[in-house]
């Protein structure tokens, strides 16, 4: 007698075998701070302190310049200006492709591994369940 390939317990076996496949292959991609992707992160990060005290500057500056309803002095104009070119810089063309490279550099491998990973444990899930489905058909082959 060929024991059934389908009995409940079995399916939850395999079901449970590719939850684990997924999560452990998912918990050691490396979407973690490291190499490109911390690069990134510390590039995002450095660019947001800079608009946000920009920002702030370009505020006093503006209310301090122009609360006196004349003309700003060159030192006003000079200050409103530094602070746009710094806004203006943190999404330049330069500034956004570093933020690119690093993007693409820390992003494309890790989900490359990640799907490489969890092809591999299919596979070995795939080779259990033809082994499974020939051991029934030798067995019956058999009776």
């Amino acid at each position: 007698a060929c024991a059934p390939s389908d009995d409940d317990q079995y399916r939850s076996s395999i079901i449970e075998k590719i939850h684990n496949t997924v999560d452990s292959c998912a918990a050691f991609s490396n979407f973690t701070c490291g190499g490109h992707f911390c690069t990134l992160i510390e590039l995002i990060r450095e660019a947001l302190v800079e608009v946000q005290k920009a920002d702030s500057d370009l505020g006093t500056s503006r209310t301090i310049c122009f609360s006196l309803r004349v003309p700003p002095s060159p030192a006003c104009v000079k200050s409103q200006n530094k602070s746009l070119e710094t806004i203006n810089h943190a999404v330049s063309h330069g500034q956004m492709a570093k933020y690119n490279y690093e993007s693409r550099e820390s992003y494309f491998p890790a989900v490359a591994k990640l799907d490489a990973c969890v092809d591999h444990g299919l596979a070995r899930i795939q080779a259990e369940l033809e082994g499974r489905t020939q051991g029934l058909i030798d067995c019956k082959k058999s009776l």
